[in-house]
C-alpha cells in the first residue's frame, strides 16, 4: 500500500468512524505486515498464499474487543478462497 493510500484509508476511516474494515487481497507477506499499522487500529491478518494476489486484512478499533480466527486459506486444491472469522464486542 503506497504512502498516499494509506493516507486516504486513516483519513476516510476517521471521517465515517469505522470500527471494522477489511480488504480482500491485500497481498500481504509477514514482512510487510509491519508498513501497515494503523492508529486506533489492531490488525489481523491472512497472509497471501505463494505468488497469488490473496490475503485479508482486518482492522478492528482499539475500543472494541476481537477474536480471529483463520476457518480457510488458500492452498492447492481446486478450492481457492479464504474465509477467516471476526468475532466483535465491546469491552464491557
Amino acid at each position: 500500500m503506497s504512502q498516499s493510500k494509506k493516507t486516504e484509508l486513516h483519513l476516510n476511516l476517521a471521517k465515517h468512524d469505522v470500527d471494522i474494515f477489511a480488504i480482500m487481497e491485500a497481498n500481504l507477506t509477514a514482512e510487510k505486515l509491519i508498513y501497515y499499522q494503523l492508529n486506533g487500529y489492531t490488525l489481523y491478518s491472512l497472509l497471501k498464499y505463494r505468488q497469488i494476489a490473496s490475503g485479508i486484512l482486518i482492522g478492528v478499533s482499539n475500543s472494541l474487543c476481537a477474536e480471529f480466527k483463520i476457518v480457510k486459506e488458500m492452498g492447492s486444491s481446486e478450492n481457492k478462497s479464504e474465509i477467516v472469522k471476526v468475532n466483535v464486542w465491546k469491552k464491557r
